[in-house]
């Protein structure tokens, strides 16, 4: 759901769907950390979960559309809620196993 066309001079983005886009001589592609994939989701949802560049994904869940066609602008704005939420309890997840690690580490140096 996060293919869009590219370019190979710029990095821009360009508003097309996939037919406009591969007959304009365009490459129809999506970013390295998506969804298509099982292994590749959680990966990018571990990068949601420690909050390094959250906001990159965030933004193409919001514009995303079904297969075919070209991202949309706020086309879907609930993944800004399951992505906010995520972020959320992904990053009190991390945090609990870093300080758990932390104490449990402190305790088993205590007891020597």
């Amino acid at each position: 759901r996060f293919w869009q066309c590219e370019s190979w001079d710029d990095e821009v983005a360009i508003r097309l769907d996939e037919a406009e886009c591969l007959a304009q001589g365009y490459a129809w592609g999506r970013p390295r950390w998506d969804f298509d994939n099982l292994g590749v989701a959680f990966v990018s949802l571990t990068i949601v979960a420690f909050g390094e560049g959250w906001s990159a994904y965030l933004w193409q869940a919001v514009d995303s559309t079904p297969n075919g066609l070209a991202p949309q602008a706020n086309g879907n704005p609930l993944m800004a809620m399951y992505f906010i939420v995520f972020f959320i309890f992904g990053s009190f997840l991390a945090l609990n196993l870093f300080v758990g690690t932390l104490i449990d580490e402190f305790l088993s140096r205590s007891r020597e």
